[in-house]
């Protein structure tokens, strides 16, 4: 079942990013501070929150938001399935439940940031077979021979259809 992230989920959540294997300890610490953020801060209206439950846990989950100062755009964040449930569809669903969200919001585009670094090549797999293409690589950003590599998906109502 997919729905919105609540409180209790913060050790779920926890647990998938440490058990994903793809992601250092920096990295975890930035996706519960903005989880940490999204409940703390009422106000905030940067990340938006969706997760799927089995069995009453937490298995996956994905992070987004309207781009600032934009009109219609979205990042794509997060989006993590324990390791115990991946290449099962849970991503994807993920995934089209975000999209399904940011056409709701008026959205049109989304926007996904991820390393050339071996780890991730499966994520810009996962990307490319969900229609988003490359649109920008930037050489040796995260680190000398680790570049960034920039997604984009043109959002219409008719890719839910």
């Amino acid at each position: 079942m997919i729905r919105k992230i609540e409180k209790r989920d913060i050790l779920d959540i926890k647990e998938i990013l440490e058990n994903s294997n793809n992601f250092n300890i920096e990295e975890i610490e930035c996706a519960l501070d903005i989880v940490n953020t999204y409940f703390n801060n009422h106000t905030q209206n940067d990340y938006k929150f969706v997760c799927y439950e089995h069995n009453n846990r937490v298995i996956g989950y994905a992070c987004y938001g309207p781009t600032p100062i934009t009109r219609g755009t979205f990042d794509l964040y997060w989006i993590c399935v324990n390791p115990e449930f991946q290449n099962c569809g849970i991503g994807t669903r993920l995934l089209r439940e975000v999209e399904k969200n940011i056409i709701d919001s008026n959205g049109r585009l989304i926007v996904v940031e991820t390393s050339s670094h071996e780890k991730y090549l499966s994520a810009v797999s996962f990307y490319k077979r969900n229609k988003y293409s490359i649109v920008a690589v930037i050489e040796n950003f995260y680190c000398e021979g680790e570049n960034k590599i920039i997604l984009l998906k043109r959002l219409i109502s008719q890719n839910f259809e």
